[in-house]
């Protein structure tokens, strides 16, 4: 990453590159005990008063948190992050006033290491930069008081603030991105192959503004002759994106060699510029695996895979460090799975050597495994191999041997499904993800990448990922929510822009069976809203349901799951056996419906979906949205086709509804369960 100032001198142009560290921002956290190892699991409030320098053009701020934050300017939220391992920055010009300003953040630990890094960073239109980065001078408190965010709180009572550390100092190490920019050029990779292969095919240049204002942005491709290939033009107050895919305006592919990526990004007088080299090489083509995971309906569950004393401290639900101990632990635990007809197990945070040991056990119990490779989603296990990590290598040739290097032993298993490269990745990361799948997909067709989503924002950037399949939880449910309160079409929403995202792909959806005993944490559904959140997935084509999470306390986070350490069941897990079951059943099925437009018209606290099988016979989907009570279900099949429908068939138990003739239609009565589902089957004459 560059980072770029701006500077008017009348019409002249200066640029430069920042080489100020004097100003780097330092990790700090409350004066208590040693955070840099272990501090409480509570939160913790800091205060940073500033003012702002005259003639300001723009401002940011950086901000990472182990483990997650809130952030306020001015009494005003800006963002929140629940990931030490990244960088978030926001634009904060809109918000900045004469005078005393204040920045102020709620940060929580959930076990381990604790520590806060941040910088204000200030460009003004003189083209000169200040910073205000954490350190000492910020207050402190374990107290959240009234008001405490404001620019006029009184903080005499507040302590100054310990400091934990520098970048790279560990445990956290060298941080991702650059601290203090407000403006920056990311171009990459420093090598294309433009082979169409879907890998490293095209330069991107992606401009990082975080100062509001509307830039006019020029960028031109040039040779080593300063001849240019080809141009693109721009204008955004936002984050914006450019690609040269090696053709240049002739339409004539660049031979391999040394290019220049050369950007002016401009504002009335203000103008900065930007010159870096790449290279065009020919590369390998890697194959495109054909999408196998339109044939398979997944049932499935989550198993956190840590190790204590590895990657994850005592007091845990998780695998033993000794090895023939966790051989028994995973075999008992993946038959316990297998015994409540779940076949497919999701396992993040297997340390390395623990891999072979785990999947052994699925071959023996016969369980399918989707595997994360912790070299690819941890920097700590991957480092610049690490797809968490926003500096990967992207070196063609250097990413596909050490891929092949760890994939290779692990193809023999008969248990191994697929691989998880990251779970959760924000879109930033999204890029990484592509690369590594597509190395994947040519080294082991067979099984292909995986990745769970939360963030409903950034479903229409998934394309980017390139997966076979689009896997996204939700989990609804909190403490003080009794049942009946949450409104299920809030969750219909969610999985209608799901079915629209997933554009020629299955989407799989997770369900809640998971709680958190903690102030504003999750609580377990009962058993009819599972069964309500299952067949609304159903309903609207989902064609696949996982649970989360099978072994209890795995986590920081404390999250109870379907098991306590000594696998007796919560009540919840013979629910999920007994839908489990009821999937199996329905999933051939399933498989081969689409949706098509809805023939029933109904009223009331329902949701009724139709969908359509290969030979043109209707299916109706319907569901009581009521968790508390029975209702019974009234409703039409609309059209004059509806002449030719004799009777509904409840698919899972063969039972018929019938049907009332009418001019409009034809009408039937059925009666649900409190947070039922069933798929009626139209029988015509």
């Amino acid at each position: 990453m560059v980072i770029l100032f701006l500077a008017i001198l009348n019409t002249c142009v200066l640029f430069a590159q920042n080489k100020d560290r004097k100003h780097s921002p330092r990790w700090i956290w409350f004066p208590e005990g040693i955070p840099q190892v272990n501090a409480p699991n509570a939160p913790v409030f800091f205060r940073k008063s500033f003012s702002i320098p005259h003639n300001l053009f723009a401002s940011g701020v950086s901000i990472s948190v182990d483990n997650e934050y809130a952030l306020y300017l001015n009494g005003k939220p800006i963002g929140k992050g629940a990931q030490w391992s990244t960088v978030d920055s926001y634009n904060i010009l809109p918000l900045l006033f004469p005078g005393k300003n204040c920045l102020a953040v709620k940060a929580q630990n959930q076990g381990g290491p604790a520590g806060l890094l941040c910088s204000i960073a200030f460009l003004t239109k003189t083209g000169e930069t200040m910073n205000v980065s954490s350190d000492d001078s910020w207050l402190c408190s374990q107290k959240e008081e009234t008001g405490w965010m404001n620019p006029d709180f009184n903080d005499k009572s507040w302590i100054h603030s310990l400091i934990v550390g520098t970048p790279p100092d560990p445990p956290w190490g060298k941080m991702p991105g650059d601290f203090g920019s407000v403006i920056s050029l990311d171009v990459t990779p420093d090598a294309i192959s433009p082979n169409n292969d879907g890998f490293n095919d095209s330069l991107e240049i992606l401009l990082n503004n975080f100062s509001g204002a509307e830039l006019d942005v020029q960028i031109d491709i040039m040779d080593r002759r300063n001849k240019t290939l080809a141009s693109m033009k721009g204008r955004s107050d936002k984050n914006q994106l450019f690609s040269w895919d090696g053709v240049n305006d002739k339409g004539e592919q660049a031979p391999q060699g040394v290019y220049i990526c050369a950007a002016r990004i401009s504002r009335d007088k203000i103008s900065l510029e930007f010159k870096e080299e790449f290279q065009v090489k020919n590369q390998r083509f890697l194959k495109k695996a054909p999408n196998i995971m339109k044939d398979v309906f997944p049932i499935g569950v989550w198993f956190d895979g840590r190790v204590e004393g590895i990657n994850c401290s005592k007091g845990f639900h998780n695998a033993p460090l000794d090895k023939n101990e966790a051989k028994k632990y995973y075999e008992e635990n993946f038959t316990d799975i297998k015994n409540h007809n779940i076949d497919l197990i999701v396992i993040p945070n297997t340390p390395p050597d623990y891999r072979e040991i785990l999947l052994s056990a699925a071959d023996k119990t016969g369980v399918k495994i989707v595997l994360e490779i912790v070299e690819f989603a941890y920097v700590d296990f991957g480092g610049k191999f690490s797809a968490r990590n926003p500096q990967m290598e992207k070196d063609e040739t250097l990413l596909y041997d050490y891929c092949k290097k760890i994939i290779e032993p692990l193809k023999s298993h008969p248990s191994l499904f697929c691989y998880q490269i990251l779970d959760e990745p924000s879109a930033e990361l999204f890029p990484n993800f592509h690369r590594i799948n597509r190395i994947l997909e040519d080294i082991d067709p067979a099984r292909p990448s995986f990745s769970c989503l939360c963030r409903e924002d950034e479903l229409h950037r998934t394309s980017r990922m390139g997966t076979q399949m689009m896997v996204f939880d939700r989990y609804p449910l909190r403490h003080g929510m009794k049942p009946g309160e949450y409104d299920f079409r809030n969750f219909i929403s969610l999985l209608e822009n799901l079915k629209k995202r997933a554009v020629d792909i299955p989407y799989w959806m997770v369900a809640q069976t998971c709680a958190m005993d903690r102030e504003g944490g999750l609580r377990y559904p009962t058993p009819e809203e599972l069964r309500l959140m299952v067949y609304l997935s159903l309903a609207h084509n989902a064609k696949g349901i996982f649970y989360f999470l099978h072994n209890s306390y795995t986590q920081e986070e404390k999250l109870l799951g379907l098991v306590d350490i000594h696998l007796k069941p919560h009540p919840l897990y013979k629910e999920a056996a007994d839908i489990a079951a009821e999937l199996k059943k329905l999933s051939p099925l399933l498989l081969t419906l689409k949706p098509v437009e809805n023939i029933v018209s109904f009223e009331g606290n329902f949701d009724a979906q139709t969908f359509k099988n290969p030979e043109g016979e209707s299916f109706i989907f319907i569901s009581n949205l009521d968790v508390i009570k029975s209702a019974e279900f009234k409703g039409m099949i609309k059209g004059s086709s509806s002449k030719r429908h004799e009777s509904l068939q409840n698919f899972l138990t063969g039972e018929k509804v019938m049907l009332d003739k009418e001019n409009e239609g034809s009408m039937f009565r059925l009666g649900l369960k409190l947070g039922e589902g069933a798929i009626l089957r139209v029988m015509e004459k």
